[in-house]
């Protein structure tokens, strides 16, 4: 027999059961006092961290710029030095060791400013590596090599310092001493006057320094520097104009000669004829009468 199942009995009239109610969101707790102040403090220090590591990344990148600095102008240095030490041991050579130390200092300085290292300053690798020049003087040489004609330059800036040195020298003995509280004064000593010092200090002039000063000296008072030999010969044109004309009559070719003497006939009013070698027929008014003539 087949079992028959009994269909569930539904309750018509029966009320529907209630949905159930969505559930409410929670709401966000605030934020107390402590914990703004603790994300601050967290922040700050974030910030804090990443600019200690970019600061320190630029450090060592300076750093790495300025070994690389000092590594390329180390060459420089060396020569500078060199050529100051040999300019001390010969006077010969000095002025051009001095020229090329100049122009050296000139090429670190600009390598330096091409750079732009920071922190870096030329004054103080001038101080650290050229250590036989005062930063002064290291300035002053480095003015030469900017200079049109460097050469020159040094020769003048050398010549100055000469100069500058014998009248140092001079102020220094004339000054008075003091020992004990009691002023000596120095001794008597002759007074050097400013032509005289000059004249001590060329012999340690070169002979084109001297030359120069002579030159520049006397364009100054409007005269020029001739060599002795046409001196001589200016001389003798004034003094013997004559002798000094037959001179240069006899130095002259002869087409020069001859127009020489084509213009003096004219300053003297005079007229140059060429010399004629025909025979003459004119009578001689020496000459003996027939009459008068011994047999």
């Amino acid at each position: 027999m087949t079992d028959i199942q009994e269909a569930p009995v539904v309750d018509r009239f029966a009320k529907p059961p209630k949905a159930a109610k969505a559930t409410k969101p929670t709401k966000a707790t605030k934020p107390t006092a402590a914990n703004k102040e603790a994300d601050k403090a967290a922040n700050k220090e974030a910030d804090k961290a990443a600019r200690k590591a970019a600061k320190a990344e630029q450090e060592a990148a300076a750093k790495g710029a300025a070994s690389t600095l000092y590594r390329d102008a180390a060459p420089i240095a060396k020569e500078i030095n060199v050529r100051l030490a040999k300019a001390e041991k010969s006077a010969s050579d000095a002025s051009d060791q001095r020229l090329t130390a100049a122009l050296k200092l000139k090429e670190a300085q600009d390598l330096f400013e091409t750079r732009k290292v920071k922190g870096v300053k030329f004054q103080d690798w001038v101080t650290m590596e050229v250590t036989a020049l005062s930063y002064e003087s290291v300035r002053k040489l480095i003015t030469v090599a900017k200079s049109d004609n460097p050469a020159e330059a040094l020769e003048d800036m050398r010549v100055k310092n000469a100069k500058a040195n014998v009248k140092s020298r001079a102020k220094k003995s004339a000054a008075p001493t003091t020992a004990g509280g009691t002023t000596i004064a120095p001794p008597a000593t002759k007074t050097v006057t400013p032509s005289q010092a000059v004249e001590a200090a060329l012999p340690k002039i070169t002979d084109t320094g001297r030359l120069e000063i002579a030159r520049s000296e006397a364009a100054n008072q409007g005269f020029a520097l001739v060599p002795d030999a046409d001196a001589k010969a200016y001389r003798a044109a004034i003094n013997k104009p004559l002798e000094a004309a037959e001179a240069a009559f006899l130095r002259l070719d002869h087409t020069a000669r001859a127009s020489f003497l084509k213009w003096a006939a004219e300053k003297a009013g005079m007229t140059l004829v060429a010399p004629s070698f025909a025979a003459t027929t004119e009578e001689d008014d020496l000459e003996i009468p027939e009459a008068l003539r011994i047999r």
